[in-house]
């Protein structure tokens, strides 16, 4: 089997059926979003026990979990960006914010799609300033400053996380319409206006991983 046009952030995870559907109704935002948007690619029933299961009791992600996660997340890019270590803080940055988008959206009823999709996901609820923050982390190569910056901004997308009330979440098949519609566009307007003020080039190209 070729692997070499794998990506290298491909992570390989093995549940038990018993560990899948504990975990789903347990709330992991990991396993539902493997459910919810995943390719299967082999199944010998357990996926569609797993969806069928979903479909059911309708769990939604823990997002005191997700929140708390994000919050040890940013602490330690906090710590990234003072050690002076442009690259090691702008992978531990961008996984920071993304985390915190995550458990924002998740407290706004809305499910987090792709890391490259996020962005357009918090434009959606009016969250301009953690949109363009996040997709600075993943399409450009921001100085330390900018860095620290977006951890405060991380950290205010968690704050206005404890601010939001409880909300009716849209049924199944409304997330399911609305998934589709966001991943249809392309955020074009964030890949532009995220730009390179500085006129500094990127280092690399960034994966849109989740």
């Amino acid at each position: 089997m070729r692997t070499n046009d794998l990506s290298l952030e491909l992570d390989i995870h093995f549940l038990s059926q018993s560990q899948l559907e504990s975990d789903l109704l347990a709330g992991d935002d990991f396993v539902q979003w493997s459910l919810r948007f995943g390719c299967i690619v082999f199944d010998e029933g357990t996926v569609r026990r797993a969806l069928r299961l979903m479909a059911e009791r309708q769990p939604w992600p823990n997002v005191e979990r997700k929140r708390s996660h994000a919050a040890k997340s940013l602490e330690l890019a906090h710590r990234f960006v003072a050690t002076g270590d442009e690259d090691g803080a702008l992978v531990q940055v961008r996984t920071a914010l993304s985390l915190a988008a995550r458990a924002r959206l998740l407290s706004a009823g809305v499910f987090p799609l792709s890391r490259a999709e996020l962005p357009a996901q918090l434009l959606e609820l009016g969250l301009a300033s953690g949109a363009h923050a996040l997709a600075r982390t993943i399409y450009d190569s921001p100085y330390l400053s900018e860095l620290a910056d977006a951890v405060r901004r991380g950290e205010r997308l968690l704050e206005r996380a404890r601010e939001v009330a409880p909300v009716d979440r849209p049924g199944e098949d409304d997330r399911a319409e609305h998934a589709l519609t966001l991943r249809s566009r392309r955020a074009q307007d964030l890949h532009q206006t995220s730009g390179h003020p500085s006129g500094r080039e990127p280092r690399s190209s960034r994966p849109a991983a989740r």
